[in-house]
């Protein structure tokens, strides 16, 4: 283990502790939440996996903390997104974002935006690819720049992005890019 991974070990075991201090403190859920999320996109598969179901614990005890946190949900929507193909079902992944659109409101249009993204993801992974262009169309027919969060959405995109590229769907990818530079204003 290198430095860097120390210090991460560190750092996750510190948040860990507050997280458990202070059990009913939101931010601070988030915090932790947010870092193991994180921590999930990185590592070793196996670190990636406890990462992804922590963070999933911490996003359903945040929601049953109160129940209007459309964050949480979103964020363990997209967890399951970071799930290995092999490991992930992504009709069921679809279907909760459909729920989840139906079920919040989504008045945000930056919000709405970063689902749309998602959704276009989950159909690019179902092989829809002509649904997943039109979400996409729309996204970019309509772009709004994302103020808040930036690190978390702009990773999403990103992530979209490389997929894209590794599958070799340069057109979906170019779509992708195009999102992301008018989403991630500098």
């Amino acid at each position: 283990m290198n430095k860097f991974e120390k210090g991460r070990e560190k750092r996750k075991a510190m948040l860990s502790v507050q997280y458990e201090k202070n059990a009913g403190n939101i931010e601070i859920a988030y915090t932790y939440g947010a870092y193991c999320f994180l921590y999930g996109e990185k590592g070793d598969i196996l670190d990636q996996k406890d990462a992804i179901v922590e963070a999933q614990r911490v996003f359903n005890m945040i929601r049953q903390m109160d129940k209007n946190e459309w964050l949480a949900r979103y964020f363990s929507i997209r967890l399951n997104m970071l799930v290995s193909d092999d490991f992930r079902n992504d009709k069921d992944i679809y279907d909760e974002i459909v729920e989840f659109e139906q079920d919040e409101k989504m008045d945000d249009i930056v919000y709405t935006q970063m689902t749309k993204l998602m959704k276009a993801e989950s159909l690019f992974n179902m092989k829809k690819y002509g649904e997943s262009k039109e979400l996409l169309k729309q996204i970019l027919d309509n772009p709004k720049k994302i103020v808040r969060l930036k690190d978390f959405f702009f990773n999403q995109v990103s992530s979209l992005y490389r997929k894209m590229i590794i599958c070799q769907e340069n057109e979906f990818a170019d779509e992708v890019k195009e999102i992301q530079d008018k989403l991630f204003v500098v």
